[in-house]
This record gives C-alpha cells, sequence and structure tokens, in this order.
C-alpha cells in the first residue's frame, strides 16, 4: 500500500521520520530525470524571479502577521501556511549546497515529502522503561511510513509562488490544489508581536490541534523541522496512545543463595494512521526554540 517505508531503531520518538525530513535521502544526490529538473528549474526561475543575491518575496496577503524578533528579515508566509482557497500551502527549505539552484530542488523534495505525510502517515514508537536494583534502562523503537505515490505526484503538480534565501538554506512557498480540504477557520492572535498559540493550544472547530516544540539547532531548517516533527508525533499520540506499567519478580543468583528482586517494566505505546496533518503556523521565540501549530480533520481521523 505505500512506496515508503522505514524501520530504524532510534532513541528519539519519531527519529527515523524526522531523519528523512531533514534530508538524509539527498546524500545520494537528487532524484528524477534532467527533463524534470529543466521543469522544476523554470518554474522556479521564472515564477519567482530567483537570483544570486539575497532575496524575499511575499505571496499577496491583506494583513502580514508579525515575524519573530530575531528573524526581522524574514518573509511572512514562512509562519502563516493555512490553506488558501482550495489549495493546500507547504512551506520547505534546501539546505546550503555548492549550485544554489539545486536547494530549491531539494526544498521540492521536502515539499513533496510533506504532501505524502498530508495524504496518509502511520506511524508506531513503543518505549520501554525497566527499573529494578540495578538501576533504569529506556529504549525506544520507532516505525514509520507515509503515502509515497502522493508524494511522487505533488512533485509533479506543485507550484512555486515566493522564495527566501540566507546563507544557510533557500526557502520556498509551494502550493498545491486540493479542492477537497476542509476550511481552516482560525486566524492567528498576536499579542506583543509574539503568536498566543505558543502559550495555548486553540481549538479550531473540525480539526485535531497540536503543537510541537523543537529545541536549537545548527540550522533554523532543522530546528523548525524538528517543531514540526514534534507536533507530528504529537498527533499521533493525541489519536492513538496508550501505557502500561507491569510489575514482576524474578529470581537472581546472588552470592548466598538465590534471591528475588522486583523489576518494574513501563511501555508506552503511540501508533496508527494519521490523515491530513498539516502545519499550519510556526514561530522561534527569543531562547531559538521552534514551535508549529498542526492540524489534521476530526473526519478523517475517527
Amino acid at each position: 500500500m505505500f512506496s515508503k517505508i522505514m524501520r530504524i531503531p532510534a532513541r528519539r520518538y519519531f527519529a527515523s521520520f524526522e531523519n528523512r525530513l531533514f534530508g538524509q535521502s539527498n546524500k545520494q544526490g537528487l532524484s528524477g530525470s534532467t527533463a524534470e529538473r529543466f521543469r522544476v528549474l523554470l518554474i522556479l526561475i521564472v515564477g519567482i524571479g530567483l537570483s544570486s543575491c539575497v532575496t524575499t518575496a511575499d505571496p499577496p496577503v491583506s494583513a502580514p502577521p508579525p515575524v519573530p524578533s530575531s528573524l526581522s528579515d524574514s518573509p511572512s508566509w514562512l509562519w502563516d501556511s493555512r490553506p488558501e482557497n482550495g489549495r493546500l500551502v507547504f512551506i520547505a527549505a534546501g539546505g546550503r549546497r555548492g549550485n544554489r539552484d539545486d536547494e530549491a530542488l531539494a526544498a521540492l523534495d521536502d515539499a513533496a515529502l510533506q504532501a505524502g505525510v498530508y495524504a496518509n502517515f502511520w506511524g508506531a514508537s513503543q518505549d520501554f522503561i525497566v527499573s529494578d536494583g540495578g538501576g533504569t534502562d529506556w529504549n525506544t523503537r520507532t516505525r514509520a511510513r507515509y503515502d509515497g505515490s502522493a508524494e511522487d505526484r505533488a512533485k509533479v503538480n506543485m507550484d512555486a509562488d515566493a522564495i527566501w534565501r540566507t546563507e544557510q538554506a533557500t526557502w520556498v512557498r509551494f502550493t498545491l490544489d486540493d479542492p477537497s480540504v476542509p476550511a481552516v477557520n482560525w486566524t492567528p492572535v498576536y499579542k506583543d508581536g509574539v503568536p498566543e498559540w505558543i502559550r495555548r493550544t486553540p481549538e479550531i472547530p473540525g480539526y485535531h490541534v497540536t503543537v510541537g516544540i523543537g529545541g536549537e539547532r545548527s540550522t533554523l531548517a532543522k530546528t523548525i523541522k524538528g517543531s514540526e516533527v514534534s507536533a507530528l508525533a504529537g498527533m499521533v499520540d493525541l489519536l492513538h496512545s496508550a501505557s502500561r506499567t507491569v510489575t514482576a519478580s524474578r529470581e537472581t543468583a546472588g552470592a548466598i543463595g538465590n534471591t528475588d528482586s522486583a523489576a518494574t517494566a513501563s511501555y508506552d505505546r503511540g501508533f496508527g494512521e494519521v490523515n491530513g496533518f498539516l502545519v499550519i503556523a510556526r514561530w522561534v521565540d527569543e531562547s531559538g526554540n521552534a514551535w508549529s501549530l498542526a492540524i489534521c480533520p476530526v473526519d478523517a481521523n475517527r
């Protein structure tokens, strides 16, 4: 059913999926034919006006929201990606490369992957915490998979309408037609230039809502991506979480005969499907931490 499957043990919740999102798959070079590469570059160059200098371009908006004080030169569209008139919005970054035009292509790969996750995502995480007289051991197993066919279609059908280039990366705003996307009846509220949703998770009619937090990392793209992955893991937990604690006695060989020792094992599990997962807002606070506000339709996740 799915064309992309990852099964990699990791110490962090959904770390295997996080590694994919951070562009590990791009180490082997960009996929696609020369014709596809030319088509994408043509769209980006003609549609956006890509140049060799730092460029900012905002799509038309009636009232641009504030931007983080630490990133005052950033475009407003980087922080607000709510669907617009039957079109999904994906914000993606391509890390610094020798040929800077390749960064936009890497951003397209990232945006297409987000579209695959939006179409269908299945994740599982199981934490084992075992405590006994000898101490505490902790281990995590994670698995994740998403709709690879939707990812492939999105790569062909996405449009790019804005770009922002920094010393670290090239950010691109992509849109994708989807007349079935429900309206998002929510507008961010700002207090002292900071969105209220980072202080309190908002209620959005018709949607499940999560907020993910990512600590500061080596680049802005990785910091923000960490918060997006955190929001996705939180959505799986919200829809499909369960916990269990078991206490058992076991016989161990002691210096004088056999002795019994008690061991407590905790199992925290989150696994299941998430349909229509979408990040609609982002922020970076004064400490450098990133925040992502994510939604998925209630009707598609019953």
